[in-house]
């Protein structure tokens, strides 16, 4: 996306969504993203100002004003950042980090290379920021095309206090339960893993030789390794459905001889289990473990 913004040229998007006013496309793993032939559009580039994106805004309004998608700029202190973890579903090094201005604090995620461009204690200006929401909180997180700047250090921001890296891990904890059965299983999905970005292939399984449409590069199929998800419903205490993502090495914790069943038979045994202990990260909703009762 960035290349094609640089080189003026068009994409083609397939298999995406909108945010629920209509104003905001959303992509995903899911979402294909390609050049459109000359035939299929008749549109020119046309630069489009970012004043109103990239205004700087205050915690507060974020909080406050702001809906999930929306672009800013922010500029304020660096008070925590936990250990960067690794994303099981596309493989991405993020760090969970603090970002406090003269307002208000909220949880900043960072990206790959803009965990190192950031020192705890330090003041930056980042722009833009993108608005994302777990579980109805609001936190901002860096885009491929952020770009951070160190500033000078205002007497209002040297007076902010530096968080230790748990009270970072408080907005995020995990949740324990144990549920009776899942409710439903939404899907059970083998996929290949790209061998250079281990982000999800699109393309079918069936071809000798497939290619990633994140990093571009093409590879041998047998090369590539498989990997699987299950996307499944749990009834809380309180009653409300929690929907909740399980990847390969989960399951094949919770279900015996997992690599050898097909995505159906693994389906079915999810619905055979009783008495099954959860972990999972409350922001995201991702297992970390899962035991069945023997």
């Amino acid at each position: 996306m960035v290349d094609s913004e640089r080189s003026r040229t068009p994409v083609k998007l397939q298999r995406f969504t909108y945010t629920s006013d209509g104003s905001k496309v959303i992509i995903n793993d899911m979402t294909k993203i390609s050049s459109p032939q000359p035939t299929e559009y008749s549109f020119q580039f046309q630069e489009v100002g970012s004043n109103d994106e990239e205004k700087r805004i205050l915690v507060r309004e974020i909080i406050d004003k702001f809906n999930e998608g929306d672009l800013m700029s922010i500029r304020g202190k660096i008070v925590g950042v936990a250990e960067p973890t690794v994303t099981k579903s596309r493989g991405l090094k993020v760090a969970n980090a603090l970002f406090a201005d003269e307002m208000g604090k909220i949880e900043l995620d960072l990206w790959e290379g803009h965990i190192s461009a950031v020192e705890v204690g330090r003041v930056y200006t980042i722009s833009p920021v993108q608005v994302r929401q777990w579980l109805g909180k609001k936190k901002v997180s860096t885009v491929v095309s952020s770009i951070i700047s160190a500033e000078e250090m205002s007497e209002c921001l040297s007076a902010i206090p530096l968080v230790m890296e748990e009270e970072i891990r408080e907005g995020s904890a995990s949740s324990t339960l144990t549920i009776r059965s899942f409710l439903c299983v939404e899907k059970v999905e083998s996929y290949l893993q790209c061998r250079k970005c281990s982000r999800k292939i699109l393309q079918a399984m069936g071809t000798l030789v497939v290619r990633c449409d994140r990093c571009g590069y093409s590879m041998r199929t047998v090369d590539c390794p498989v990997r699987r998800y299950a996307s499944v419903v749990m009834e809380v205490p309180d009653g409300n459905p929690v929907h909740i993502t399980m990847f390969s090495d989960v399951l094949e914790e919770l279900v015996p001889d997992c690599k050898n069943l097909s995505d159906g038979e693994v389906e079915e045994m999810l619905f055979l289990m009783e008495n099954v202990t959860i972990t999972y990260d409350s922001d995201t909703c991702i297992v970390l473990k899962a035991v069945a009762a023997k």
